[in-house]
């Protein structure tokens, strides 16, 4: 195997990861990732979207303060 093709290989199996399945059309896509805040509250949570049938889910983990997305620095 020589270099090029160990790259292209590596490159495949990092854009696997980065890839979801949508629970509407059941595609393996590159959802849009959406970072969203309950209003009145501090809770964040993570909503895709599927760019093929535009179908959201949330992500089942959620973020439970805003300053967990920055390294701990609260946004005001």
């Amino acid at each position: 195997m020589t270099l090029l093709e160990r790259g292209v290989s590596q490159m495949g199996k990092i854009l696997d990861k980065l890839k979801q399945h949508c629970t509407s059309c059941q595609d393996f896509v590159f959802a849009k990732r959406i970072t969203g805040k309950y209003v009145r509250t501090r809770t964040r949570i993570l909503i895709w979207e599927c760019p093929h049938c535009n179908n959201l889910w949330q992500d089942p983990r959620r973020l439970k303060d805003i300053g967990d997305l920055d390294g701990g620095n609260k946004v005001r």
